[in-house]
């Protein structure tokens, strides 16, 4: 058929054209986790059995950080997700889960593997956003409505809210959990409980709580977006009940290898000239372990160096 005639054809089918106020009511206020894995790009053209290790441990972290959760719905794609949700605490759960699940998978692969370098790394940047979504509902009973002809409920994907969090995630780095500072108040009203039943004061837990009563919202703040110490807090965590924070231990363990993985990023792109733009998360890494062992330790605003760094970590 030729174009003219393909053209006349879409006319009549109405195809081409979109009434806006029948869509009115598919438009609903989500908060947007948007997950994107780091220098994935130059990972494809390094191995292609690094790049498949990648994106299936990336999959599978992002289920099992879902896993148990409702009222939550995802959008899986090669190295990134999109996840909505109409609650704030859920988003704050999701994000942090994902950053754990990543960490657990990276923690196994330093045990397991030999000579791992950063590549090997499931390192994914995570913000939080909140706007419309346009949400069609994916049931038969709508599938032979006009206005969706030709039109997957489960690709749709467009709005504000989707915007906002694409955006966002360029001014935050890999490994932290990033949220606008127009919403961060929401997040900040989710409080935690103590590692165990110990009865004991938890540095870990007392941490987790200064950052929430941080009412000027100075603490892991940066370029306009605000932090969550996710580092502390457990994988896999519930929406019922308070956020459950780590132990002393464990909490120094994840941070060792939160140094490690940062280290490792340095030494590979002076090793083999790794583009700026993957360094430059070397620095905001860095950049939220000192200020967060800063909160952790209690020392207040101070200069770090290297060696700094890896003594107060030993001494947690």
């Amino acid at each position: 058929m030729d174009f003219l005639a393909t053209a006349a054809e879409v006319l009549k089918n109405e195809k081409s054209l979109v009434n806006s106020t029948e869509w009115a009511d598919d438009w609903k206020e989500y908060y947007v986790v948007f997950a994107d894995l780091i220098a994935f790009a130059h990972r494809c053209m390094i191995s292609t059995g690094i790049t498949l290790n990648n994106i299936i441990r990336f999959h599978r972290a992002v289920n099992d950080a879902l896993d148990g959760l409702d009222d939550v719905i995802k959008y899986q794609f090669t190295d990134a997700c999109y996840i909505l949700t109409k609650d704030s605490k859920m988003a704050l759960i999701v994000a942090s889960n994902i950053a754990n699940e990543c960490l657990l998978h990276n923690h196994i692969r330093m045990q397991t593997g030999i000579h791992t370098m950063f590549y090997h790394m499931v390192v994914p940047k995570i913000v939080i956003s909140k706007g419309n979504v346009l949400m069609l509902k994916n049931n038969d009973s709508i599938s032979s409505m006009k206005k969706i002809t030709g039109i997957s409920s489960k690709e749709l994907l467009a709005g504000e809210g989707i915007v906002k969090a694409y955006y966002l995630e360029k001014k935050t780095t890999g490994g932290l959990v990033s949220v606008d500072k127009d919403y961060i108040h929401e997040f900040k009203k989710h409080g935690s409980k103590k590692y165990g039943y110990s009865t004991k004061k938890v540095k870990t837990n007392s941490l987790y709580k200064a950052w929430c009563k941080d009412t000027t919202n100075k603490i892991l703040a940066h370029d306009g977006v605000n932090d969550i110490p996710w580092l502390v807090l457990q994988p896999r965590q519930k929406r019922k009940g308070s956020l459950v924070t780590e132990s002393e231990n464990t909490f120094k363990e994840k941070v060792k290898l939160f140094n490690r993985i940062w280290r490792q990023n340095f030494t590979e792109h002076m090793a083999e000239k790794t583009s700026t733009e993957t360094l430059k998360h070397y620095g905001g890494g860095v950049s939220h372990l000192c200020e967060l062992l800063q909160l952790y330790t209690n020392a207040g605003p101070r200069s770090w160096d290297l060696i700094d760094l890896n003594n107060v970590i030993e001494d947690i």
